[in-house]
């Protein structure tokens, strides 16, 4: 009798199944499995049947054995896994509120987040969130590596940060860090500090914090009353007037702000203001008070509204007009602006500085690295750890209040 194209599948399916090792049981396999087309002619067998008769493959054996064990765990994590006790409305407010880098994190440790997906909109995942995800899953290999380190502490090309939980290049750690224990040790990154004023200074943990915790899109602001200043942590730029990335957290200090006596503004004027004390540097690559730095900000206008300028260095001649000028640094991507605002009761000049930090996610990001600075001993600094947000915040307040006070009396 002929065969069927139904059988032929069958014997091929059956066929792709066995693996070439085990040599012996393959050769009971396919015996058995030509033995029982002979009884095709009486109705084709289920697959389950012939399984049953002739035994399963390695292949198959195997993955049954994972499935059975994955049943287990799940039966396991059912009665005593933490997140599986919670309740479905918790679950339900967890995965509501937090990131899509989160919810991937969440979704691959809990079984339950199936069943709540539905409920929810994840979020698209740009790289740096997908680099940040592996990261946070690699951190669970921290213990097994520290304690292999001391056995090749010779040969290793890298070595473990206590802080970023991660292996990096021996280049990356000074050499004090390199000394200390593997839990105390902080790459360059980890270690650096950034330089708001005179007065404040936070490391990169502080900041990522700062950056990252934010309610209702409300930009974190720090007040420093030495010198009258403000910062405004993880503000948006237009990419039409600086060189900016999607996902980059940018730093904002308004350096100068006072009214002037007349309408127009006098170049000596501003090189007093630019060139003061507190504000003389504006990264660690360039400095306020050089003069070069200063001819060139004043022939460089700020944004295309500007381009009807036939001589960009006669700015200061028109009292009734408000301009801006804007210089950035080409190794760390600071901007600084300054220009002339006129108003109907006089003029008031204005001055900030915008600093790229980067993602504030790899302590070892290069634009972060650009705004490494030497601490200065002889100066009081105030460390992130003397932060305190509940005074922050009425400060800022108070601040805020203040600028409306002037600005209503002018």
């Amino acid at each position: 009798m002929k065969t069927s194209n139904s059988t032929l599948d069958l014997q091929r399916l059956c066929l792709g199944l066995v693996t070439p090792h085990a040599a012996g049981h393959r050769h009971r396999f396919l015996t058995k499995l030509f033995a029982l087309t002979k009884a095709y002619r009486r109705g084709l067998p289920s697959i389950e049947a012939v399984f049953k008769t002739c035994g399963l493959p390695p292949t198959l054996h195997r993955r049954k054995k994972a499935t059975e064990l994955a049943s287990a765990l799940e039966v396991y994590n059912l009665h005593f896994s933490h997140l599986h006790k919670l309740p479905w409305e918790l679950i339900l407010k967890i995965v509501t509120h937090i990131s899509s880098v989160d919810q991937i994190i969440f979704k691959m440790s809990c079984r339950r987040y199936n069943f709540v997906n539905g409920f929810v909109d994840v979020l698209w995942i740009t790289p740096a969130e997908k680099k940040d995800m592996r990261r946070r899953l690699k951190r669970d290999t921290f213990g097994a590596l520290a304690a292999l380190e001391p056995l090749n502490a010779g040969l290793l090309s890298e070595m473990l940060c206590g802080s970023c939980k991660m292996l990096h290049p021996r280049s990356s750690f000074t050499a004090p860090e390199a000394c200390k224990p593997t839990h105390r040790r902080k790459c360059i990154g980890a270690a650096g500090t950034f330089h708001f004023c005179e007065h404040w200074i936070l490391d990169f943990e502080a900041l990522h914090k700062l950056s990252s915790n934010r309610a209702d899109n409300q930009v974190p602001e720090i007040a420093c009353y030495e010198c009258y200043f403000r910062f405004i942590v993880g503000i948006p730029l237009c990419p039409n007037f600086f060189r900016t990335s999607s996902g980059d957290i940018h730093t904002f200090r308004m350096i100068l702000n006072e009214p002037i006596s007349t309408r127009q503004l006098l170049r000596a004027d501003l090189e007093h203001y630019m060139t003061h004390n507190s504000i003389s540097t504006l990264c660690p690559h360039t400095q306020l008070n050089d003069p070069a730095f200063l001819n060139k900000l004043m022939m460089n206008p700020l944004g295309t509204s500007l381009a009807w300028y036939n001589d960009s260095s006669d700015w200061l001649a028109r009292p009734s007009t408000s301009v801006y000028v804007a210089r950035t640094c080409s190794i760390c991507d600071s901007t600084v602006f300054c220009g002339q605002v006129v108003g109907k009761r006089g003029g008031r000049i204005v001055a900030g500085v915008y600093r790229n930090l980067g993602t504030m996610q790899d302590p070892l990001d290069p634009l972060w690295l650009a705004h490494q600075d030497v601490q200065h001993a002889s100066q009081p600094l105030r460390r992130s750890h003397e932060l305190d947000p509940l005074s922050l915040v009425g400060r800022v307040a108070a601040r805020r209040i203040w600028d409306m006070i002037v600005d209503y009396q002018d």
